[in-house]
């Protein structure tokens, strides 16, 4: 019984630990496209001023 009770509680706090971890790598790829996106906008403005 209590074994059974331990791998449930082990089993979420891996799932916990999966989510929140994916959750911030997919903000921080977000974050990263964003950026980016926000670069390239800037490069591509230059280039318009320039031609």
């Amino acid at each position: 019984m209590f074994v059974i009770l331990l791998s449930q509680v082990i089993s979420r706090a891996i799932l916990f630990i999966y989510v929140t971890t994916c959750k911030e790598f997919l903000v921080y790829l977000l974050y990263l496209g964003a950026a980016r996106l926000r670069c390239s906008n800037v490069f591509f403005d230059i280039l318009d001023k320039l031609t």
